[in-house]
C-alpha cells in the first residue's frame, strides 16, 4: 500500500511539519539523553542526602573564620582579607601560610545576604557538593563510560561518608569549592580539546583561577591535564608540541598564582624537630593508606585525626611506604600505556600529594577527611573505569555493579548517622571523643566544650586523658589555664598560659588568658603591653576587643568601654562573660535599659552566673520592675554562691 493509500480519506494532504520543529513526546525525550538523566539523578541524590544537615549552627573553626571575623563585616575589612592570610582575623601568633580569597569573599557575601545565618552558609556548601557530584558523573561520561556506570561513580562520590566533614562543616568549604572549579576546568578543557580548538579558551582558565583561589590543592591541575593529554582523553592523542602549547596557559596561570600567594601571604614556620628526619617520612608513608581507608563507608569516621608515626612499628611503616611506591609506579605504567584509568588515578594522587608534602615538611601530621574530598573524585572515577572494563564479561560486570551499589547504600546510611554530629560544637566534640578515644585533639576539644559549659571536673578528666596520649603538646596547658580562670585562680592561669605559649601554642586563647591574669594580679603595665600586642596582631578581633573594653571599664572609662564591648558582644552572641561586662559598662554609663538587656542575656547563656543575677535584679528594680527583680533574686538565692549573703542583703535593700 502506498503512502497515499494509507492516508485517511477526506483529510486532504498530510500537514507539512514546520522546519526545525519536533512533533510528539519521543523526540523531546531524546534530547534529554540517558547521560543527562544520570547526571541529574546524581545531583538530586547529593542534595537529598545532605538536606538533614542544613539546620545546624556555626561549628569549631566557623566561629573564628566566619561568625566572629570582623574583616567580613565591612568593605575595607574584606579588601584587607582578600590580600591577607586566610586566618588573618584569628589572632594567631604566626601565619598559617594559606591564601584562599575566593572562599573569604564567599563568606562575606553569604553573611551580607543571610544576616549571618549558618543555615545559609551550610546550604551553599551543599549546593556546591551537588555540583561536584554532578561533575564527577559528567567527567566519567566524557571519558566514555556508559550512563549507568558514570551515574554509579557520581552516586559513590555523593554518598561517601568521608565528605561530611567538608560539606556539613562551613569551614570545609575550601575543599568543596576547590573541587567544584577544578573539575569544571577539567571538563571544559577536555571539551575544548575534543572540538579541535587550538588552545583551551578562556573559560577553563577562569575555572582554574577560581579553584586556585579556593585552595592550594588545585596547583597540580596542569599535571592532571598533562596526564589527560598523554592518554588522549576526549580527543585524538596530540603531539608533544601540541600538548606543550595546550598546557602553557595553565602553567602560566599557576605560576602567577604562586607568585601572588608568596607576595601576600607569609609562609608558615616549619617545626625543625619534625620537618626533617625519619619521623616525617614515616608520616608520609602512613598517610597514603590512611587516606585510602577513608573511602571505606564503615571506617570509624572522625575529624582531625592526628598521626602518631613515632609509635608505629617499623614493619608497618615499610609496608605503607611500599604500597605508596607501588601505586606511584603503577600510575607511571598506566600513563606509559595510555590506559583510561591513568587520568582519574592521576587526579587522585596528584591532588593528594600537596597535602602530604606540606604535612611532612612542616611537621603537621594531621590527615583529616576534608583533605580527601577532591582526590576522592579521581578515586570513584577510577572505580567506574574498572567496572566499564568488565563490559565483555557480563557476570563479573554485574557483580562489580552490585558491589558499588552496596558501597553507595552503606555510605548513605553511614553519612546520615554522621550529619547530626555536625549540628553544633557539643554534638561534634562529644562524638569525636567517643569515636576516636585515642585522638588527642578529640579529647582536648571535648574538654574545652565541657569547660565552657561549666563542667570543669569532667573537663579536667579529659585533659588528663589527653596528656597521657601526648604529654608534649601545648593544648592541655592552655585548657588548664581556662579552668583556673573559671576558678579565679590567677596565679595558675598565668603559669599554665605561659606553659602553653612556651610549648609553641599559636592560638589566641592562652594569650587572652595571660592578659586577663596579668590584669587581675595587678600587673597592669605588663597586661597593657600584652593587650596592645594582641590588638596589633588581630585588629577588631572580638575576643581581643572584649579584653580592651574590660580594661577601659576597670580603669574608670565606662563611656569608652561601652561601644567596644557592644561590638564584641554582637560578634560573640554566645559569650556570657562578654554580655555581663557589657551590662556593667552600660550601667556605669547610665544606660539602664541596655544594662538590663545585657544582664538578661548573660544569665540566659549561663544560668549559674551569680553576679549577673544580682545585677539583673538591681537594674530591674531601678526601672521599677519589682516582680522581675524578685524573680532574679530568687534565682540567685538558689545558687551555691548565695552563701556569701549578698543576694539576701540586696533583697532587703531593693524589696523591703
Amino acid at each position: 500500500m502506498s503512502a497515499a493509500e494509507r492516508r485517511p480519506r477526506g483529510k486532504g494532504p498530510a500537514p507539512r511539519r514546520p522546519e526545525g520543529r519536533r512533533v510528539g513526546a519521543a523526540p523531546a525525550r531524546a534530547r534529554f539523553d540517558p547521560g543527562a538523566r544520570a547526571v541529574l539523578a546524581v545531583a538530586l541524590a547529593a542534595l537529598v542526602l545532605y538536606l538533614p544537615g542544613l539546620g545546624g549552627a556555626f561549628v569549631w573553626d566557623d566561629h573564628l573564620l566566619v561568625e566572629q571575623n570582623p574583616l567580613l563585616r565591612t568593605a575595607a575589612g574584606v579588601t584587607r582579607a582578600l590580600t591577607s592570610d586566610f586566618w588573618a582575623a584569628s589572632g594567631g601568633a604566626s601565619a598559617s601560610g594559606l591564601w584562599r580569597p575566593l572562599v573569604t569573599l564567599s563568606y562575606a557575601v553569604d553573611g551580607a545576604l543571610s544576616h549571618w545565618s549558618p543555615a545559609w552558609f551550610r546550604t551553599m556548601n551543599v549546593l556546591a557538593h551537588v555540583g561536584v557530584s554532578a561533575l564527577v558523573s559528567a567527567l566519567a561520561l566524557g571519558a566514555g563510560l556508559t550512563p549507568l556506570v558514570a551515574g554509579l561513580a557520581g552516586l559513590l562520590f555523593a554518598s561517601l561518608p568521608a565528605h561530611v566533614e567538608s560539606v556539613a562543616w562551613i569551614s570545609g568549604r575550601t575543599d568543596v569549592y576547590c573541587a567544584l572549579f577544578l573539575l569544571l576546568a577539567l571538563l571544559l578543557d577536555r571539551r575544548a580539546r575534543a572540538r579541535g580548538r587550538r588552545w583551551p579558551g578562556a573559560w577553563p582558565l577562569v575555572a582554574l583561577a577560581l579553584a586556585l583561589l579556593s585552595k592550594e590543592t588545585a596547583v597540580p591541575f596542569v599535571l592532571v591535564v598533562a596526564a589527560a593529554e598523554r592518554v588522549g582523553l576526549g580527543a585524538r592523542r596530540p603531539s608533544l608540541r601540541s600538548s606543550a602549547l595546550w598546557l602553557a596557559p595553565y602553567a602560566l596561570l599557576t605560576a602567577l598564582h604562586l607568585l601572588a600567594h608568596q607576595a601576600w601571604v607569609q609562609a608558615p614556620q616549619a617545626n625543625p624537630e619534625l620537618a626533617a628526619g625519619a619521623q616525617g617520612w614515616r608520616a608520609l608513608a602512613l598517610m597514603f593508606p590512611g587516606y585510602l581507608s577513608f573511602a571505606w563507608p564503615w571506617f570509624p569516621h572522625s575529624p582531625a585525626v592526628t598521626l602518631e608515626p613515632a609509635r608505629v612499628a617499623g614493619g608497618l611503616v615499610l609496608a605503607a611506604l611500599g604500597a605508596h611506591l607501588a601505586f606511584a609506579l603503577a600510575l607511571a605504567w598506566l600513563l606509559w600505556r595510555r590506559a583510561p584509568a591513568a587520568v582519574p588515578l592521576a587526579l587522585f594522587w596528584l591532588t593528594l600529594l600537596p597535602t602530604m608534602l606540606v604535612d611532612v615538611t612542616h611537621g603537621y601530621f594531621l590527615y583529616a577527611e576534608r583533605f580527601f574530598y577532591l582526590p576522592s573524585a579521581g578515586l570513584v572515577w577510577a572505580v567506574g573505569v574498572g567496572v566499564e572494563a568488565l563490559r565483555g564479561r557480563p557476570r563479573l560486570r554485574l557483580a562489580a555493579v552490585g558491589l558499588v551499589l552496596v558501597l553507595v547504600v552503606g555510605g548513605a546510611f553511614t553519612l546520615e548517622s554522621l550529619l547530626p554530629e555536625w549540628h553544633d560544637d557539643a554534638a561534634l566534640f562529644q562524638a569525636m571523643a567517643r569515636r576516636a578515644p585515642r585522638n588527642y585533639m578529640a579529647r582536648t576539644q571535648w574538654a574545652r566544650q565541657l569547660a565552657l559549659t561549666g563542667r570543669d571536673a569532667e573537663a579536667a578528666r579529659e585533659l588528663d586523658a589527653a596528656e597521657a596520649l601526648d604529654p608534649a603538646r601545648p593544648e592541655v596547658a592552655s585548657l588548664r589555664a581556662l579552668l583556673a580562670y573559671h576558678r579565679g585562680d590567677w596565679v595558675t592561669t598565668l603559669a599554665q598560659a605561659d606553659r602553653a605559649l612556651a610549648r609553641g601554642n599559636r592560638d589566641l586563647e592562652p594569650r587572652l588568658l595571660r592578659v586577663a591574669a596579668l590584669f587581675s594580679l595587678g600587673r597592669v603595665a605588663a597586661g597593657r603591653s600584652a593587650l596592645d600586642e594582641l590588638r596589633r596582631q588581630a585588629p577588631g578581633q572580638p575576643a581581643v576587643e572584649s579584653l580592651w573594653g574590660q580594661y577601659l571599664l576597670q580603669y574608670g572609662k565606662p563611656g569608652e568601654a561601652y561601644p567596644v564591648l557592644a561590638e564584641a558582644a554582637r560578634l560573640l552572641p554566645g559569650d556570657a562573660d562578654v554580655a555581663y561586662k557589657l551590662g556593667l559598662a552600660a550601667s556605669d554609663a547610665g544606660r539602664s535599659g541596655e544594662a538590663r538587656a545585657a544582664f538578661a542575656r548573660s544569665v540566659r547563656l549561663d544560668p549559674a552566673r551569680y553576679d549577673a543575677w544580682l545585677e539583673l535584679a538591681r537594674t530591674s528594680a531601678a526601672q521599677g520592675d519589682r516582680s522581675a527583680a524578685a524573680a532574679a533574686l530568687a534565682r540567685a538565692e538558689r545558687l551555691p554562691a548565695a552563701a556569701d549573703g549578698r543576694a539576701a542583703a540586696l533583697r532587703a535593700r531593693l524589696l523591703p
